[in-house]
């Protein structure tokens, strides 16, 4: 637990011989999160939950009757909200002596942090991708995100092929042609083609060269061509 500000720890702004505090001087990073979801208001409920339902299977020959197929239910989505709070406690003492009332701005600071909560909250999914994590979502196929297990509810469908959506490459023209045609190659529940087209890549910031070069590029990357 924080522990209140008090006149003791911050000297400083009770001498009035500094000529400036500085205070929130650092610009915070851009929000991501409109390029990165798509945003949907609560149903007010405690959990939000998404379903589906799959797809038909290829017509048959006629042979004098109808051949009558089904759908099947697919995995269900549950998320969860969870509340984050913060807070801060200053001494009236300081309150009232602070010479360039710095305590008098730090809610501001709160809507910093809260700011820059949301947005590592928001990588989440991202940065947990490879793995099974229900701190905001869980899903009945249980499975991570990016997993070579992924698993279907139509029965007899084989998911050797356009179900595996991960690879562990590093970051290169050819790792990321290989993955744009793996992509193209997914498969509906079914398991038949869908029309799959990625467009976009999500870099860190040390592979900002490589990740510019393999888009900016108008030929063959590190090569003549």
């Amino acid at each position: 637990m924080g522990m209140p500000h008090a006149s003791g720890a911050f000297g400083d702004l009770l001498d009035p011989r500094f000529q400036r505090i500085f205070f929130e001087r650092y610009k915070q990073l851009a929000d991501m999160i409109p390029k990165l979801y798509t945003m949907q208001s609560s149903n007010g409920r405690n959990n939000m939950m998404w379903s589906q339902v799959g797809a038909l299977g290829d017509w048959g020959a006629f042979a004098g009757r109808v051949d009558y197929d089904s759908m099947a239910q697919g995995y269900d989505t549950t998320m969860t909200p969870v509340e984050f709070t913060s807070g801060i406690m200053v001494e009236r003492k300081l309150f009232d002596d602070d010479q360039f009332n710095i305590m008098d701005r730090k809610p501001s600071a709160l809507a910093t942090s809260a700011q820059r909560t949301r947005q590592k909250h928001a990588a989440r999914p991202f940065n947990n991708a490879f793995t099974f994590d229900t701190y905001f979502f869980n899903n009945t196929e249980s499975v991570a995100p990016c997993s070579a297990s992924h698993t279907t509810t139509a029965s007899g469908v084989s998911t050797a092929v356009g179900f595996n959506n991960i690879t562990t490459s590093a970051l290169s023209a050819t790792a990321v042609a290989a993955a744009r045609i793996n992509f193209v190659k997914f498969r509906d529940d079914r398991g038949n083609r869908m029309d799959v087209m990625p467009d976009e890549i999500l870099i860190p910031p040390d592979l900002y060269e490589t990740g510019y070069e393999i888009i900016q590029s108008s030929g063959k990357v590190d090569t003549a061509n």
